[in-house]
């Protein structure tokens, strides 16, 4: 090494904590898409359009437009993923990726999501990013372009078998602690209430069976937590009578 060597980079960083963002109709900040193991790039190379002067010893190029790339991303493959992509494909969106220095990059794009291959290993679907804009000038700073999302803090079944003779109860916590929750169900034969969390006391969902129902039955239970200043979260559950 020599005196010219001391010229290290402190600032290197992983990849960790970058998240890719959306901003739904209607909002003004963007929050999180859904938890993912990558996050793709749509930004391409420019274009570029060489000459070749006679009296120049070389060639040469000027820069054209950026050019935009398909990408695609990897996502857990299960109910809750489903519901949240499938709800806002096929539908321009404005996106942002934000990386762990809080810098961002903004674009625009139409998503579609799709199964992997079933193998013994992790469920997975693809979903595809069909940019149609983006902004090659990076934010800084975009801490003041998000929000936080509300997140379930416990472990909810994936699914329940309910019985004609008592309710089935499920704890939720949720973060923020105090977070308002309601509940739908696609069945009519389960009757579905939700208790917000209040004090120190957990909120909760009471799912039962109508008297009248005949089995067997089955449905899905939406949960969903929302609070002032972070996006809601939905979460699912299987029942069956």
């Amino acid at each position: 090494m020599n005196e010219y060597a001391t010229y290290c980079d402190p600032r290197i960083q992983t990849g960790y904590s970058t998240m890719l963002m959306v901003k739904e109709p209607g909002d003004t900040l963007y929050s999180l898409l859904v938890t993912s193991e990558s996050v793709p790039t749509v930004f391409g190379t420019p274009d570029t359009f060489e000459y070749d002067l006679l009296q120049c010893s070389s060639k040469g190029a000027t820069i054209g437009k950026d050019t935009v790339e398909n990408a695609e991303m990897e996502v857990f493959w299960h109910r809750d993923n489903i519901l949240r992509i499938e709800a806002l494909q096929n539908r321009v969106l404005d996106f942002l990726v934000f990386y762990p220095d809080y810098s961002a990059r903004t674009f625009s794009a139409t998503i579609r999501f799709r199964p992997n291959e079933a193998t013994a290993e992790n469920l997975k679907g693809t979903m595809s990013i069909i940019p149609i804009k983006i902004n090659t000038e990076t934010i800084l700073d975009a801490r003041d372009l998000i929000k936080l999302t509300v997140c379930f803090a416990n472990t909810i079944p994936n699914a329940v078998t309910v019985t004609s003779a008592t309710s089935t109860v499920l704890p939720i916590e949720t973060s923020p602690f105090l977070t308002g929750l309601s509940v739908e169900c696609d069945n009519a034969s389960f009757s579905v209430t939700a208790t917000s969390p209040a004090g120190t006391s957990l909120g909760s969902v009471t799912i039962t069976m109508l008297t009248t129902a005949v089995a067997p039955q089955y449905g899905i239970v939406k949960v969903t937590g929302s609070t002032a200043d972070y996006a809601p979260w939905t979460t699912t559950v299987a029942v069956k009578f």
